[in-house]
Order: structure tokens, then sequence, then C-alpha cells
């Protein structure tokens, strides 16, 4: 669950906080603070910000989804001022008047969802919600709340800025999309009938601050293209043991490079059950932030297709193709038959590595 930290400074802004804390139950596991000592104790459930709020905000910041502030917008920005640093990564943060009157989205109101968690807790409390961002003002798309929905990564936030002010400019900007069906496509976008027209398009707008926009695995597009990253690529992996885990990195990198596949596309490593605690593999998953998932031999031996086979490695884990055998495995029953390749197996460096696309 999100974890949503309230603070508070008066009785009054506890008593709202109390009444915020039985709104948010159902969203998120929710904190009561108060900046004053004497309000702190009478309430139990209430932390005390002993040390002053700097130092309460940096031990929190990082570690909430959204900051609540019951009282002048002043004291919140003051606070979190020393702390803001990228809007993929703030929490949101709202501030309310202690009566309860408004609700303002503050911070990170697109992709921390503080313009939504404003227009929820304001319905609750009967609140006015104060929203500021233009997209919402101009009831426009906004791209990165969208993209976000979706489940895409935003590959650059600055041409994202140039999407967004092109949209409440009026703008219709092009638009495509790689083996996605997109439903209720939004009117702000112009969806391109193929790749080749969309290229076309993109050309004639190269020297547009924003050309169009696209959902892609693939980075080699046109540099004022806004690139919207879905994670649907299956990286199958092997390794000899005990492979440098800087070197497998390297290796895998590369390989992306040659495809010109995007790091973001990546949903999972795959490979055998043999390979479940080799370092390599384990430190590339937790820095990727990805999920590792190994399959058995006996179920590799099961996964249909024609694989290019080692004998080496079928004398080592019982299978001749590891990396290909477990992206397959990785797919839908449905998909296995017929599966999407970006890249068959890669070898180099005693790394192999082979790509499938998860077709949506």
């Amino acid at each position: 669950m999100d974890i949503v930290r309230i603070i508070s400074f008066t009785e009054n802004g506890y008593q709202l906080s109390c009444k915020m804390k039985d709104c948010l139950q159902e969203r998120g596991e929710v904190f009561l603070y108060s900046g004053k000592k004497q309000v702190a104790e009478r309430h139990a459930e209430v932390c005390t910000v002993a040390d002053g709020l700097k130092k309460w905000c940096g031990e929190v910041f990082e570690q909430s989804e959204v900051l609540i502030f019951i009282g002048a917008c002043g004291i919140a920005v003051r606070t979190i001022a020393p702390f803001v640093n990228n809007k993929c990564t703030d929490p949101a943060v709202l501030v309310a008047d202690e009566q309860g009157k408004h609700i303002i989205s503050l911070l990170s109101g697109h992709l921390g969802g503080g313009n939504e968690w404003t227009l929820f807790l304001a319905q609750k409390l009967q609140a006015d919600p104060v929203i500021t961002t233009a997209s919402d003002v101009n009831e426009h798309l906004a791209v990165d709340v969208w993209a976000k929905q979706q489940g895409w990564q935003i590959a650059d936030l600055t041409l994202a800025k140039h999407a967004a002010a092109a949209i409440v400019a009026g703008e219709k900007l092009p638009f495509y999309v790689e083996d996605i069906q997109i439903e209720n496509l939004p009117k702000e976008l112009n969806l391109s009938s193929s790749k080749d027209s969309f290229q076309g398009v993109i050309k004639r707008r190269a020297a547009e601050p924003i050309a169009g926009i696209v959902v892609s695995v693939y980075d080699h597009w046109q540099k004022n293209v806004l690139r919207f990253v879905p994670k649907r690529v299956i990286l199958g992996i092997g390794c000899r043991r005990g492979k440098d885990p800087v070197e497998l990195e390297t290796q895998v990198r590369q390989v992306l490079k040659n495809y010109h596949v995007a790091q973001e596309s990546i949903a999972k490593l795959v490979s055998i059950d043999l390979k479940a605690e080799e370092a390599g593999i384990l430190r590339l998953a937790e820095l990727w932030k990805l999920p590792f998932e190994t399959f058995s031999t006996e179920e590799l031996q099961q996964v249909p297709g024609t694989f290019v086979e080692s004998k080496f490695v079928k004398k080592t884990t019982g299978v001749g193709n590891v990396c290909e055998r477990a992206a397959v495995a990785a797919l839908p029953e449905e998909a296995q038959k017929q599966p999407c390749w970006i890249c068959h197996k890669q070898a180099e460096n005693g790394v192999t590595v082979a790509m499938i696309a998860l077709l949506l």
C-alpha cells in the first residue's frame, strides 16, 4: 500500500488529519505527525516532530508516496524545497487549510498522482480541490499521466513537457504504436496507420520541439520524438558459472545496443533454475529492478520450437539451449508456438542472451 504521511500544527489541524486518515485508509497506510509537542502529547497515535521540519522531511521524503501538510503553503514549500529532485521520483505533496476548505496539489501532480489524490480527498471531505497544471485546467490530455496509467516508461521528460505544451496550444500530435492495441485513443493524438506514414510525418516536423509520440520498445527513433516504452521484452540469459557481474552487465547492454532495444522495455530476466543463485544475473536483476524467473530442465525440454543446440550446454544443464528456451517458457502458452523474436541466441564472452517481444 502507498505510504501517506500527514503533518499538522494545531488541535484543529489534528482533528482534520483524523478525518483524512479515515478517508485515506482504503488507499494507503496513513501516519499522523504534529509539529507541536503539546498537540502530540494529547494524542497517542500522533508522532512528534521534535527535531525540526527539515530533518523530519529529509527522513520521510523518499519513503513516502504522499505528504500532506495541514497549514500554510509557505510552511510546506520551505520544508520540502531542499529535497525536491525529480518529478519521476518525488512524492505527491498536498496542502490543506486546517478548516478543510481547500485541498491543494502542490508537487508531483501528474506522475506522483498529486492531482488524483487531491480530487479524491476533496470529494471525501467536500472541499475545493486546487489544481493548477495547465493540461488539467484546460481539460486536455496529460501525456505523462496517460503513459503512467498504461504502464509505460517516459524516455525523455523534456520532450514530455514539449508535448504537453503543444497539446495545450491546440496541436494534435502524430502518434504511432507498435504491436499493441490502444483502446479509447485520446482526441489530442493523431494515430498513424503505419510506421512508414508516421516516419514521413515526423520527418516533416524535424525542426519542431516535438515531432510526435511513439509507443515502442526500441530507442532508435528521431531525437524529437517522445518515446513511451512498454515493459514487454523478455530477456533470456545464460552464462558461465561465476561470470564476473560487471562483465555480464556490459555484455547484456551491448546486445541491447546492437538491437536498439531500450533497457526500460525489459519486463523480466529468465533462465534455468541452475542459475537461480548466479551472482551476475542476480546483481543485474537488482540493479535494473527486474524480476528474475527460472525454469527447471524438464520445463525447458517441453518448450515447443527449434533451437540451435550446444553439446556443452546440454551436457552441463540437460538442455542444449538455455536462453532461448527460457524466453519462450516465460510466454503465455498460446504465444509459445509463434514467439515474436527480437533476437535469437547471442553468445559472447561467456554470456548468452535472447529476447522476445511479448505481444499485447
